[in-house]
C-alpha cells in the first residue's frame, strides 16, 4: 500500500480512473471490511449522482441446493453500475457461506486475492460486475440495473446467512468522482425450520371486514410470518417490473399463489409489498363462477428444490367486495380501515382529513369541493387491464366501472352527476377512483361515506369530514 501512495503521488495531476472489472475485492461494506467509497475507489456521499439504492433479493436456503440470487441497484442518473457481493454465516463472520456461479458475462465471482473462483477450501468467495455489465444500462438512463447470478447454499444447516453488497452508480466519466457507493445486509434462513405461514387473507382496503371474500384484481393483503428475511421490507420499484413494464408476480422472493378448483395451473398475485408478516398483492383473475380458491405464500417459486411454501388456507370469491382506503391505524385514533376516507382535493391535491389524523398540511372538505377517493375490488372496468398492468388514462376511452356505481352520504345517495369519475385509478395497481363533487349546500360536519357497486357496499365505517 505504500508503494501504492507514492506512485499515485508521483501520477500528480494524471485522471483516477475507476476499475470497472469489479476489482479490488473485499469493498461489500460487511463484517470488517471497507466499502469502495471508503477505500479510494470512488467518492463518498453526498455525491452529484444522489444516492444509490441497492437490495439483495434470496430466499431462505435448502442445504446444498441453488438459487438464484439478484442484486438490484436504483439511481435516476447513472450511466455505468457496478457492486460487490459476499456471504457469511452469522455465528462465525470468518467462515464463508456457499459458494456462488456466474451465470453469465455480466457478473464474476472471485477470491480473496482477486484471482477467479474456484477458491480454496475455507475461502470466502466475491461476486461482482465485470466490464461488460459495468456497461449495462449506459447511456439507455433507465435508472435501475439488475445482476444474477447462482448460490449453492451449504451442503447442511449452518443457522443464519448473512449477506453483504456495496452498490455502485458511475457518471460515465472513467473517474472515481462524482459516482454513488451505498452498502445492506440481509440475511437467509434455514428454510425448513422458517417456512412461510399463512394466518389470513383480506382486501386491502377494509382487511376487517366480515365475511372476508376476495374479487379479481383486487388489491389484498396477506398475513403470516417467516415471508421475508428479518426486519426486510420491499416496496416494489421500476427495477421489479417485468419484462411487459407491469408489477411482478414476484417480489423478494415471494409469490401469493391461488389454485381454483378444477384449474389445472395456479395464477400468481402480483406482488406491491412484503416484509415478514404481510404481503400486499393484487389478486389474480378468478375463472368464471369460482367460489373459492386455495391460496399460499411461496418462497423461491418454479426453483426446483429451493421452492418452500406455506400450508394452503382457503378463501372466498366473489365478483365484488368494494372497500375504501382509510387514514385509520398508524397510530391514528381509528382501526385501519375505517376512520376519514383517504381523500385529496381534486383541483388542489391537498389531503383531506381532519385534526386528529395529524397530516401536515391536511384541510377539510367543504361544500362544493370535488374531493378524490381512492378503494379496490369495485369489478372489472372497460377497458379493461391485464393482471399487473397500470392504468394508463386514454381520455378518449376512459375505464370505467362496470358496475353501476353510486355514491352516499349518510345514507343519501348523492345526484348521478355529483360522480364525476368512477374508474381505474392512474398508475395505481388494483385500485379504482372516484371523483366526487360534494353538493353546494352541505352543512359542516362528520358524514358517512358509502359507495356501492350494484348492490354491495363498501364498510360502514368510514366518513368524510367537512368544513365551514
Amino acid at each position: 500500500m505504500r508503494i501504492l501512495a507514492i506512485l499515485l503521488g508521483l501520477l500528480g495531476s494524471l485522471p483516477l480512473l475507476a476499475n470497472d472489472s469489479g476489482l479490488p475485492v473485499g469493498r461489500t461494506g460487511g463484517f470488517g471490511e471497507g466499502s469502495c467509497s471508503g477505500a479510494g475507489c470512488h467518492s463518498a456521499q453526498p455525491l452529484s449522482l444522489g444516492e444509490v439504492g441497492v437490495r439483495i433479493d434470496v430466499g431462505p436456503y435448502v442445504p446444498g441446493s441453488t438459487q438464484e440470487v439478484r442484486v438490484l441497484l436504483e439511481n435516476p442518473a447513472a450511466q455505468r453500475w457496478g457492486f460487490q457481493l459476499t456471504a457469511r454465516r452469522a455465528d462465525d463472520n470468518s467462515l464463508p457461506a456457499g459458494t456462488f456461479e456466474a451465470v453469465n458475462g455480466f457478473v464474476a465471482v472471485r477470491c480473496p486475492d482477486g484471482t477467479f473462483a474456484p477458491c480454496a477450501p475455507g475461502e470466502p468467495q466475491y461476486v461482482g460486475q465485470t466490464s461488460l455489465g459495468a456497461d449495462l444500462g449506459g447511456g439507455g438512463g433507465a435508472g435501475q440495473q439488475a445482476f444474477f447470478f447462482n448460490w449453492i447454499a451449504p451442503s447442511e444447516d449452518v443457522g443464519e446467512v448473512i449477506f453483504a453488497a456495496s452498490g455502485l452508480a458511475a457518471n460515465g466519466d472513467q473517474g472515481t468522482a462524482s459516482d454513488a457507493s451505498a452498502t445492506t445486509m440481509v440475511s437467509s434462513l434455514f428454510a425448513p425450520t422458517n417456512s412461510p405461514s399463512i394466518g389470513g387473507v383480506a382486501g386491502a382496503a377494509a382487511p376487517q371486514r366480515d365475511p372476508r371474500r376476495l374479487a379479481p384484481k383486487q388489491l389484498a393483503s396477506l398475513f403470516g410470518s417467516n415471508l421475508n428475511a428479518p426486519g426486510v421490507a420491499v416496496e416494489v420499484g421500476v427495477a421489479d417490473f417485468d419484462v411487459r413494464g407491469n408489477v411482478p408476480d414476484e417480489l423478494s422472493r415471494m409469490s401469493v399463489v391461488f389454485r381454483f378448483p378444477g384449474v389445472a395451473n395456479e395464477r400468481p398475485g402480483r406482488i406491491l409489498f412484503v416484509n415478514e408478516t404481510q404481503v400486499n398483492f393484487e389478486t389474480p383473475e378468478f375463472p368464471p363462477g369460482a367460489e373459492t380458491a386455495e391460496v399460499q405464500a411461496v418462497i423461491n417459486r418454479e426453483e426446483g428444490n429451493s421452492e418452500i411454501r406455506s400450508a394452503a388456507v382457503t378463501a372466498s370469491l366473489t365478483s365484488l367486495a368494494p372497500g375504501l382506503f382509510t387514514f385509520g391505524g398508524g397510530g391514528r385514533p381509528w382501526p385501519f380501515g375505517e376512520g376519514p376516507a383517504a381523500a385529496v382535493n381534486g383541483v388542489t391535491g391537498q389531503i383531506i382529513a381532519p385534526t386528529e389524523a395529524a397530516f401536515p398540511g391536511a384541510v377539510q372538505a367543504r361544500a362544493g369541493d370535488v374531493i378524490l377517493v381512492f378503494g379496490t375490488g369495485f369489478g372489472a372496468t372497460t377497458p379493461d387491464f391485464g393482471p399487473g398492468e397500470l392504468a394508463n388514462l386514454d381520455p378518449n376511452d376512459l375505464p370505467l366501472i362496470n358496475a353501476a356505481v353510486t355514491v352516499e352520504l349518510d345514507g343519501v345517495a348523492l345526484p348521478s352527476g355529483n360522480v364525476l369519475y368512477a374508474g381505474a385509478a392512474p398508475n395505481l395497481l388494483g385500485m379504482e377512483q372516484f371523483n366526487i363533487r360534494l353538493p353546494d349546500n352541505l352543512a359542516p360536519g362528520r358524514y358517512a361515506l358509502i359507495i356501492r357497486a350494484d348492490n354491495t357496499a363498501t364498510q360502514a365505517e368510514v366518513f368524510i369530514e367537512v368544513g365551514p
